[in-house]
């Protein structure tokens, strides 16, 4: 599970129904006679008893696993006598307010760079202060919108579905201490 567990790291691991085990958590479940640590990757049924599950640093998915054998969700990390926090995976709010800034400095750099070229952020804000080309300033984000996103779906599919932006493999499984499983 590197790079979020490490080996030596204690894990605190609550038990969990099987219907609010969610993408994104990491869960503890025995398999052959082993603890294993993944984070499960996909619910294989609507109700959730079957779960894909994967280490964070691996291409592969594990064999589908069970519901009723999850030990637990891990809700805390101790490493070196520190909590650490453990975090679902998933898009963050820092990556929205970076595209932000991204965007914003874009429009600025062609504002003062353009010369006498009209640009399509020159085009875009000479028709937003005219107020009388709205219709098409409209059409224009739109496009741009769609051209934007369609890339950022397909990169999003694409790992989920084959996991090609993973890399190695990692079970952190026998350097891992769990604290307080209860009996199954």
């Amino acid at each position: 599970m590197l790079p979020a567990i490490w080996p030596k790291d204690v894990l605190l691991v609550r038990p969990k129904a099987d219907s609010q085990l969610f993408e994104g958590e990491v869960v503890v479940f025995a398999r052959d006679g082993r603890l294993i640590t993944h984070r499960v990757a996909r619910r294989l049924d609507a109700e959730g008893h079957r779960l894909l599950t994967r280490g964070d640093s691996s291409r592969a998915f594990d064999l589908p696993v069970e519901a009723h054998d999850v030990l637990g969700t891990v809700s805390a990390i101790y490493r070196s006598g520190r909590e650490m926090q453990v975090h679902r995976a998933g898009p963050s709010g820092a990556g929205g307010l970076l595209a932000f800034a991204l965007s914003f400095d874009e429009v600025v750099v062609t504002t003062f760079t353009a010369g006498a070229q009209e640009t399509l952020p020159i085009f875009i804000l000479d028709n937003l202060r005219q107020g009388q080309q709205l219709p098409i300033v409209n059409v224009v984000a739109f496009f741009v919108i769609v051209v934007t996103v369609v890339p950022v779906v397909l990169a999003q599919r694409l790992m989920r579905d084959t996991g090609v932006l993973r890399r190695g493999a990692a079970n952190v499984t026998e350097a891992v201490e769990v604290a307080e499983i209860p009996a199954v």
